[in-house]
């Protein structure tokens, strides 16, 4: 026995070897194909992320994706075989139901995407209107709830003209067809994007909610290739997972797929496709590809129900398992237990054999009582399915209770916004009925078995949206079960409520509408009499509603204004329609600009025998309207000045540079010094053009740093006294011992100085006095929306500057342009002053308040924030640098004139220099420890001087760095405080505030 019972082992041996090596062999990817039922958009992303993130791979798969098209389409193509997969509608399921051997892998939208497309001026509007019209589908696709609902209106779908679909908008757009089958997430968008306006009827809203895009296969191929299926579904709904939690990715992904955009794809559609996907697919809230068999089969009965089925099979078998039988392509993991399965199959076989012969004797016994058992259950499921089915249509809420819970219909289901299997008891109903109605319910519930209808109980039902519903419902009690009718009473009692609401509605809006009403009857004669006028018109017009009453505008009102009235009154009558027109009116009030609707009201008999105006009074709108117009202006010229004033700067930077470089080359007393200090003049003089322009553009440089207004004042007395007409007499009236402020001094003085002359030149050639006076102002909100009216200052304590002149003063007309560029009531001058003043106080945050009156003089009120701290005592000035400047310097500037003279000068004065085009070739160019400093332009392309000093901080915290600018940078440096900033230059400049900059930076480190 020992040698058979060896050479058995042996055989066990070598079969459990092959089985090892079957299963540990590697296979290449399988390819297989899907086909999509659309052009490549985000309708298909989870399948894009599969294949983009390698979750096909992972599984083993090589996926083709493939775009459907008019002889292309999903269903025929996998049926055929050209594709082993598919992503169709509910196409697939009543193929299913047809007879045809077909598999769901899951599905991704829980709701149904579908929609019927139609131009507005085809008056399609609903479902009914859809007979006789012609209607594009793609196939079968969306035709089974798109007859679902037609169905449910009552009409055959065979009256619908169904014809192929184009692929093609344009069709709809030009008249080829009358409407198309679509995706809510798509088409209406594009066609809308091409101004369409669109009518949109969707089966939802008749109740016909089916699932959409099923992914699906052959019977067959999910049998035999059970495995390959299930991993082809796992990476599926993965990818879908991830594309709904990625979707700028993926619109990305699809954008650069070919076809896309020559296809229209935009990435403005695609968001807009991600978005309202999201309320279809359900992310978060159900699991990718989830299916519900009840749904399938609610699904399958409304559609025999409706006619669109002849019969219900059980969807059970429509819906993938990968648990059923898997056949040889389970081969490479069955074979791992090959061997022990032969083995114990020997060693069982007599076993089994017994076994077998034991059950066939019992199930035999059985199947007759299992028979007896099925026939009765089947009569009486019978007889409850059809008494369920007449339930379940009526176009009325109603549920069915018997031992077994309650059955709400689609119509409560739609009603409440829950799903029936969340009213499948009692408790389930109390939970969503108001307390109230909850207790009638409950009372008429408990004393049902009366057998006696109910008068129907009013009640509110919660819905889990937030909404509520007013319903009505009726018990009535059967020999088996109980039947509940659940009415929607919400538009009647809505109208109830409105009607009872609406008199003292109307009085409301009447008494208290800052529109001015008035309503006029028109007499048999055709005179027009007052019905009455609302406060609002009365307190405009200056008249009662007890004064007008009954009488013609002419009897009450100011003669030019009641013929106005009148005339518009007999033109609204003679169009027969809402009349709209502005009035401009005097009246007590003062001029009014109305903007005025009239409209004609008419008597069963259609004979207009009312007039009911209602008037805006846009005076004030309209003049912040033109504030705001003359503020747009003078910010778009600002722009200009700005842009201007920078590139100036960046040539009077060059020639400036290159003419302090002349100088010092020139020997002493040389001839041409007069010149050339005549040209340094006028350069400078051209600076301070600029620097006017940029103080008007708000982008001029403030030295920022604390003052005494007073003090400022007192330093520029005696230039004030020679800048004025000698008939004029100055008067001080300043406050010692300001709060300081936070200011540039040369520009806060250039304020002053505009400030005198000015009213200097309003007193002109006759005898006058201008005051100057400093003080303190604590102003509160209130008093800032008084006194800075469209300027943005937030309430505090303020140091005030006061110019008053006894000048002539200014008319309405004057004082609302007086910060206009280059107006001017001056016979010369460029009319820049108090353009350039006002830029400087916006730069300074301050605000400014301006009284005048013709014949009366002026006064200018500038207010200027108080800083907490006091001002810092001055110390002794550092001493001079003696010691000549030495190393080597970064130069950074994108002007090639400008750099090569600053470079002239760096090295005249001992430097070694290094220049860079931009703040990137800086970077490059840095090393630690390599410069003694860097002097960096502030603006540049590519990388601009703040991001490379940053960076160069960044890599040496040491280096000390000058930025230079023609621009105010003010909030760009604020944000360098504290970080080591060594020093900040204002183009153009001299070669000696060059120095100075360059000593300080090096004295004091960065």
């Amino acid at each position: 026995m020992r040698r058979p019972l060896s050479s058995f082992c042996r055989f066990l041996a070598g079969v459990l070897s092959l089985a090892l090596a079957t299963a540990l062999q590697a296979e290449p990817p399988r390819k297989v194909t899907l086909q999509l039922k659309w052009s490549h958009a985000f309708q298909f992303a989870g399948y894009y992320a599969a294949q983009a993130k390698g979750y096909y791979a992972a599984e083993g798969l090589d996926v083709a994706l493939r775009e459907a098209g008019p002889k292309r389409l999903p269903l025929p193509t996998v049926e055929s075989g050209e594709a082993e997969f598919g992503v169709s509608d509910m196409e697939v399921f009543q193929a299913y139901q047809e007879g045809r051997p077909l598999v769901a892998l899951g599905v991704v939208f829980q709701h149904s995407p579908y929609t019927i497309i139609a131009l507005r001026r085809s008056s399609i509007m609903r479902a009914s209107d859809l007979a006789g019209r012609r209607v594009m589908f793609a196939g079968n696709q969306g035709q089974m709830e798109i007859f679902a609902m037609l169905q449910s209106e009552g009409i055959p779908p065979e009256r619908m003209k169904a014809v192929p679909h184009s692929w093609n908008l344009d069709d709809l757009l030009t008249g080829k067809v009358d409407a198309i089958s679509a995706y809510i997430t798509d088409e209406p968008f594009t066609l809308e994007a091409r101004g369409a306006e669109l009518s949109l009827i969707r089966p939802s809203d008749y109740g016909i909610d089916f699932y959409g895009d099923l992914l699906f296969t052959t019977r067959a191929f999910a049998e035999n290739n059970p495995e390959l299926t299930e991993r082809f579904r796992r990476a599926s709904f993965r990818g879908w997972e991830y594309a709904m939690e990625h979707p700028a990715e993926l619109i990305d992904l699809i954008l650069a797929m070919p076809g896309v955009r020559e296809g229209g794809g935009t990435r403005v559609k695609l968001e807009h496709e991600a978005r309202s996907m999201k309320e279809l697919v359900l992310p978060g809230l159900v699991d990718a590809g989830h299916m519900n068999p009840g749904r399938f089969a609610r699904i399958a009965q409304a559609a025999v129900n409706l006619g669109v089925l002849k019969s219900v099979r059980d969807p059970r078998d429509f819906l993938f398992e990968p648990s059923r039988p898997v056949g040889k392509a389970l081969l490479k993991w069955t074979g791992l237990g090959l061997a022990a399965v032969l083995a114990a199959g020997l060693v069982g076989t007599l076993w089994i054999v017994q076994l077998r012969r034991q059950v066939d004797s019992r199930t035999r016994a059985l199947k007759g009582e299992v028979e007896h058992r099925r026939e009765a259950e089947a009569t009486l499921a019978e007889r409850e399915q059809r008494f369920r089915l007449l339930v379940e249509n009526l176009p009325a809420g109603a549920v069915y209770i018997d031992e077994t819970g309650f059955y709400p219909n689609v119509a409560v289901e739609q009603l409440t916004g829950y799903d029936r299997t969340q009213l499948s008891d009692f408790d389930a109903w109390l939970r969503i009925l108001d307390p109230q109605g909850g207790l009638r319910v409950q009372q008429a519930y408990t004393s049902k078995r009366d057998a006696h209808p109910v008068t129907p109980l009013s009640a509110q039902v919660l819905r889990p949206d937030g909404g509520r519903r007013n319903v009505e419902i009726s018990m009535r009690v059967l020999s088996t079960c109980e039947v509940w009718l659940v009415v929607d009473v919400t538009a009647r009692v809505e109208a109830e409520a409105a009607r009872r609401a609406s008199e003292d509605r109307y009085r409301g809006i009447y008494q208290n509408s800052p529109d001015l009403i008035k309503v006029l009857r028109v007499a048999p004669g055709g005179e027009f009499l007052f019905e009455g006028v609302n406060p609002s018109f009365s307190a405009t017009f200056g008249v009662t509603h007890e004064e007008v009453f009954g009488k013609p505008p002419q009897d009450c009102l100011p003669r030019a204004v009641a013929d106005f009235i009148t005339g518009n009154l007999q033109r609204c009558v003679a169009a027969g329609r809402n009349l709209n027109y502005e009035e401009v009116l005097d009246l007590p009030a003062g001029k009014r600009v109305l903007l005025t609707q009239m409209v004609p009201i008419r008597d069963p008999e259609g004979r207009i025998y009312l007039l009911a105006g209602i008037s805006r009074d846009v005076t004030d709108e309209r003049r912040s309207h033109e504030a705001l117009r003359q503020a747009q202006k003078l910010e778009s010229l600002g722009v200009l000045a700005g842009g201007i004033a920078h590139d100036f700067n960046n040539l009077l930077s060059a020639v400036l540079g290159n003419l302090n470089l002349a100088q010092i080359k020139l020997p002493p007393n040389a001839p041409s010094e007069p010149y050339l200090k005549n040209m340094e003049s006028t350069i400078l003089r051209a600076a301070d053009l600029t620097r006017q322009m940029l103080a008007y553009s708000g982008k001029g440089r403030f030295v920022v740093e604390p003052l005494d207004l007073s003090r400022q004042v007192e330093e520029i007395t005696h230039l004030l006294s020679v800048s004025i007409s000698k008939k004029v007499a100055l008067r001080y009236d300043l406050l010692p011992g300001l709060p300081a402020i936070e200011a540039d001094a040369t520009q806060v003085q250039q304020v002053i100085m505009n400030l005198v002359t000015n009213a200097s030149e309003a007193i002109g050639d006759r005898e006058g006095i201008i005051t100057i006076a400093t003080g303190t102002r604590d102003l509160d909100q209130r008093a800032m929306d008084f006194l800075f009216a469209g300027q943005e200052l937030e309430p505090g304590r303020f140091v005030t500057l006061q110019v008053s002149d006894t000048g002539c003063g200014m008319s309405p007309e004057t004082l609302s342009r007086i910060f206009d560029p280059f107006f001017t009531t001056k016979t010369s001058g460029r009319g820049l002053g108090l353009s350039a003043m006002l830029g400087i106080l916006r730069g300074h945050q301050a605000g400014i308040k301006i009284y005048s009156e013709p014949g009366k003089g002026s006064t200018f009120q500038v207010y200027f924030r108080a800083m907490e701290a006091a001002l810092p005592v001055a110390g002794d000035p550092p001493p001079s640098m003696t010691v000549p400047f030495q190393g080597r310097v970064l130069l950074v500037d994108d002007e090639e004139d400008l750099r090569a003279s600053i470079a002239a000068m760096l090295e005249h004065l001992g430097f070694q220099v290094d220049a860079a085009r931009d703040g990137q070739e800086a970077v490059e160019r840095f090393s630690p420890g390599v410069y003694a400093l860097v002097l960096m332009d502030l603006t540049m392309p590519r990388l601009d001087g703040k991001e490379a000093f940053r960076r160069m901080k960044e890599a040496d915290p040491s280096v000390r760095v000058i930025l230079s600018s023609g621009y105010n940078e003010q909030e760009a440096i604020q944000q360098f405080l504290g970080r080591g900033l060594a020093g900040f230059i204002q183009k153009p400049y001299q070669l000696k505030t060059l120095v100075e900059a360059l000593e300080k930076a090096l004295r004091y480190g960065g």
